[in-house]
């Protein structure tokens, strides 16, 4: 009896032994394979799932490449990665998960399914408190809204997502704010939309980042067509030219401002 439980111990550990080495041969296999040859990685994809049927990050890194493989904007899911995001929430159901998915769901134009998808992942990430897992729900949750056009609450989503990056002055950041201020132009909420690009404008500033020229010309551009603050446009106009002498806006800001300044 002893001998048996020791050998069946022995087999036992063994067996994952073998079980670790063979999956790290596969992601090993995988990554040699060049990242531009689709259906060779495809292919070693395949062969792993059929040994491990029920690892969610197969199917998760396969149901990626499956949506690089689709042609651009085909809104078609002719290789089945949402049956591989089903499987990768199935066998590992945390929010991320749910990101990853509405994104395909976005490919294919499920808007809807999207945003059910992302709100999933908020609440999930919330009950955790997890502040990259609330991001992630968050971030992609502005992109859901955005293709439905709740612009509104996109940017309500952004307030969210940008108070939980990891580095809340960064450039990442900054670009988020940006889009928010695009989304307030989309409602015609045009002084909100300075209000986010002052935000972005002071970060861009802190990081030296020649960007801070684009959010001045945005702003000049709002006060003078939206706003008809012509005043307040033209020092705008002039602000963005002695960053960087305007970067790579510098001939449509001079355009701007021989039209709308003296």
């Amino acid at each position: 009896m002893l001998k048996t439980l020791v050998f069946t111990a022995f087999f036992y550990c063994t067996a994952l032994a073998v079980t670790a080495q063979t999956l790290e041969a596969f992601i090993e296999k995988l990554e040699a394979v060049d990242i531009n040859d689709s259906k060779g990685r495809l292919a070693v994809l395949d062969q792993a799932i059929q040994a491990f049927p029920k690892n969610a990050d197969l199917y998760g890194r396969r149901a990626d490449l499956k949506t690089v493989m689709e042609k651009a904007f085909s809104k078609k899911d002719t290789y089945g990665f949402m049956a591989d995001y089903d499987n990768a929430i199935k066998f590992d159901n945390v929010s991320w998960r749910y990101t990853t998915r509405a994104n395909g769901k976005l490919l294919v134009e499920d808007y809807q399914g999207a945003l059910a998808d992302c709100n999933t992942a908020v609440a999930m990430a919330e009950k955790t408190g997890e502040k990259d897992a609330i991001f992630s729900a968050y971030f992609g949750r502005i992109v859901a809204k955005t293709s439905l056009k709740d612009y509104k609450g996109a940017i309500a989503d952004t307030e969210v997502a940008a108070k939980n990056h990891s580095d809340t002055g960064s450039s990442f950041v900054a670009s988020m704010l940006s889009s928010a201020a695009n989304f307030a132009e989309e409602a015609g909420d045009f002084q909100l939309a300075v209000k986010y690009i002052d935000r972005a404008a002071v970060i861009y500033k802190q990081l030296n980042d020649d960007t801070e020229s684009l959010m001045y010309y945005k702003r000049g551009e709002i006060q003078i067509d939206k706003l008809n603050n012509l005043k307040q446009g033209c020092a705008d106009l002039k602000k963005a030219l002695t960053i960087n002498n305007g970067g790579i806006f510098k001939e449509s800001i001079t355009a701007k401002i021989a039209k709308h300044c003296k």
